[in-house]
């Protein structure tokens, strides 16, 4: 028996360190599944393998969304949709969504697995629980409350968060149920071969403004970007890490050990949240 809060604390703060850094087992690749490395503490993220040529979605049907007459109420509140589901048969529940549409299936995955480092928020891939849940190419979700969902349908990544009422309750049933509604909703959406079919944005270059590049130095890149339509755009760094969405289209990619060289990418939206991106290695 623990005896005291001082070693209550050092019990906790060594299993968080061990839950941390001592890498998943059993994390090799097959015919079946694939892994992603989550940096920097070495633990990965399970993927099901999708064809090669799976073809990518164009949009998010936000229309056919908004259309539903599952759909109660929808609004916007810090950049996520916030939406009112009732099933209509006793399934009801405040969530809040966010999505964003790739230009290529590897990004998607690779938009997830950085994603999933910055959260401190367990989630399991749904294939490997006791009652496999299918939504999407791949799915994880918060085990037991299911209040968090996280899924890729093709290209296009989806987060859904329950929101408690005022009594703090969330509702997994509704959370669900609007996975499965919205999953549906993008298996009927337009598809194209070519990324280059799709409205995303384009970029034309990623220049080192100052060079030459050593490893062991910080990089600020010029992003040279542009959108078909003439929409906003937003840029991003990537190295392992989530960071914020920013209008500046000059990133800074801070020297870390823990990071590889050769990961240093930007993403790029636009006001649709179509994403393109490039790397400089």
């Amino acid at each position: 028996m623990i005896k005291n809060y001082k070693t209550l604390k050092k019990y906790v703060f060594t299993i968080v360190l061990l839950c941390l850094f001592i890498p998943d087992a059993k994390c090799e690749d097959s015919d079946n599944f694939h892994y992603r490395r989550l940096y920097p503490i070495g633990r990965f993220i399970k993927f099901s393998n999708v064809p090669a040529d799976l073809p990518l979605i164009t949009r998010f049907p936000l229309n056919e969304l908004k259309a539903s007459r599952l759909i109660k109420s929808f609004s916007y509140s810090q950049g996520y949709a916030v939406i009112e589901y009732d099933s209509g048969k006793g399934v009801k529940g405040s969530l809040m969504v966010d999505y964003y549409v790739h230009s290529s299936i590897d990004d998607a995955e690779d938009f997830v697995a950085e994603r999933r480092h910055s959260s401190s928020t367990t989630q399991r891939f749904t294939l490997d629980l006791s009652e496999p849940i299918v939504i999407g190419d791949n799915c994880w979700v918060a085990p037991l409350r299911y209040d968090l969902i996280t899924f890729i349908r093709n290209n296009v990544v989806v987060y859904i968060k329950s929101v408690s009422d005022g009594l703090g309750v969330h509702s997994p049933e509704a959370n669900l149920e609007f996975a499965y509604m919205l999953d549906d909703l993008l298996q009927k959406s337009e598809t194209v071969s070519d990324s280059k079919l799709m409205s995303a944005p384009v970029i034309d270059s990623m220049v080192l403004t100052n060079g030459p590049y050593e490893p062991e130095k910080d990089s600020d890149f010029q992003v040279n970007a542009r959108d078909l339509e003439g929409r906003n755009l937003l840029y991003r760094l990537y190295r392992g890490i989530w960071s914020s969405w920013s209008p500046e289209s000059l990133v800074h990619f801070k020297d870390d050990q823990y990071f590889p060289a050769g990961k240093m990418k930007v993403w790029v939206m636009n006001e649709d949240k179509m994403v393109s991106s490039m790397e400089y290695f």
